[in-house]
C-alpha cells in the first residue's frame, strides 16, 4: 500500500491575489444587479407615466363637445 501525503505550502500573496479576484468577482456581479435594478425601476416609472398621461388626456377629451 502507498502512503499519500498532503504537501501544504504557504503562499500569502496567492492567497491574497485569489481573495481580490474573487472580491471584485463579487464587486462586479453585485454592480450588474445594481444596474438591473435601476433599469426595472426606471423603465417601470417611464410606464407607469405613460399610462397615467394617457388616461389624464382621456379624461380631458370627455370633456371635448364633439
Amino acid at each position: 500500500m502507498t502512503e499519500r501525503y498532503v504537501i501544504q505550502t504557504e503562499n500569502r500573496k496567492s492567497d491574497e491575489a485569489v481573495g481580490k479576484g474573487i472580491g471584485a468577482i463579487f464587486g462586479f456581479v453585485a454592480a450588474l444587479a445594481a444596474i438591473g435594478f435601476a433599469y426595472q425601476t426606471v423603465v417601470g416609472w417611464y410606464d407607469a407615466t405613460a399610462i397615467w398621461l394617457g388616461d389624464i388626456g382621456q379624461y380631458l377629451a370627455s370633456f371635448w363637445p364633439f
